[in-house]
């Protein structure tokens, strides 16, 4: 698993059922990996959801192609595909049977996505890399409950291991969302839904603290 300095900064959620379209989702991918190969502040995670086994196990080997072995890729959902298929790390959810994931030779990062003080008990027990604390803000796409930056601060607080914010982040909040203790952000719509991905992302990116 990865020391703290060597985190990213910006976790970006590549959400295949929010692009709807497979050629466009695969073409940002594409884009995205020009600009994040290599580059150890960002990783690409990639989130397929509402399909069944045989076409998320497609989508996900398509992913890893465009995204190739320089980008830290990040598959969503199923830690023992992302292994088969040489993803850099893998987000699991905190729901199931408890397992451990701490000192995986196969994975470098292991992320899980929670929304309050129960959640990030049993995702540390999992023995995590770092959470995903969400909604901090109101998505643009969804209608759910926020945690605002004070939720975003106490879990952080509480957290032994490093959080990240999700959910309505623009780059303009980065700055809150470290003040209140998260190690960087993770963001769907502000780069998925951009007009323009690749030009997002440097927005994003350009908020990262300086080492």
């Amino acid at each position: 698993m990865l020391a703290r300095k060597d985190f990213p900064f910006l976790i970006v959620v590549a959400d295949w059922e929010f692009v709807g379209d497979t050629r466009k989702w695969l073409q940002i991918l594409s884009e995205l990996e020009i600009e994040s190969r290599g580059n150890p502040r960002v990783a690409v995670q990639v989130r397929i959801k509402n399909v069944d086994r045989s076409e998320y196990q497609s989508l996900a080997e398509k992913a890893i192609d465009v995204l190739g072995s320089h980008t830290r890729a990040v598959l969503n959902g199923d830690i023992e595909v992302a292994r088969q298929l040489g993803y850099w790390g893998a987000h699991t959810p905190v729901t199931g049977n408890p397992f451990s994931v701490k000192n995986d030779p196969d994975l470098h990062f292991v992320s899980a996505s929670i929304h309050g003080k129960d959640q990030l008990k049993r995702a540390t027990r999992f023995g995590v890399s770092a959470v995903l604390c969400s909604p901090v803000l109101q998505p643009s796409w969804k209608n759910v409950k926020s945690l605002r930056f004070e939720g975003l601060r106490q879990l952080a607080r509480a957290s032994a291991i490093p959080t990240y914010a999700l959910g309505g982040i623009t780059p303009a909040q980065c700055e809150d969302c470290l003040e209140a203790g998260a190690i960087g952000v993770a963001v769907l719509s502000g780069v998925m839904g951009a007009e323009d991905p690749v030009e997002s992302l440097g927005e994003y990116l350009r908020c990262a603290p300086q080492s």
